[in-house]
């Protein structure tokens, strides 16, 4: 056999070999991504419970804040009213009593101003008279 055909099959062979060496890697590979999808699938599947889980709590939640809602708005709706009512009374108690202390502040002014001035003319005497005449 010639050298150039025996070059030829050990060549041959070694690219053989190299092609089987890349296989077994590519197999591994595909193997380890494979296992690395299947731990990832497991994950998914355990998240999606607690998925399940925590939107089962979540309608629970919502079904209370509801029964709660209804209530507190009629709360709020008698504390509105209330709230008027009471402004009203206010109101018209200010309305009924500040005419009659006006005018009781008006008379106390009054009457003090005239004590004073009848004090006055009381203690001190007439006021003093130039030229004969007394003032009025």
């Amino acid at each position: 056999m010639p050298l150039i055909v025996q070059i030829s099959i050990v060549l041959v062979a070694v690219a053989l070999i190299a092609l089987c060496i890349s296989a077994m890697r590519a197999m591994k590979r595909f193997g380890d991504a494979a296992s690395e999808l299947a731990q990832a699938a497991v994950s998914v599947s355990a998240s999606m419970a607690q998925v399940t889980a925590i939107t089962s709590e979540i309608r629970g939640t919502v079904h209370s804040m509801r029964e709660i809602v209804t209530p507190l708005q009629r709360l709020s709706g008698s504390i509105e009213q209330m709230g008027s009512k009471a402004l009203r009374l206010s109101s018209t108690v200010l309305d009924e009593v500040s005419q009659p202390v006006l005018v009781a502040l008006a008379v106390k002014r009054g009457l003090a101003s005239g004590i004073s001035r009848f004090t006055q003319r009381m203690f001190r005497g007439a006021p003093s008279t130039s030229n004969g005449n007394a003032e009025r």
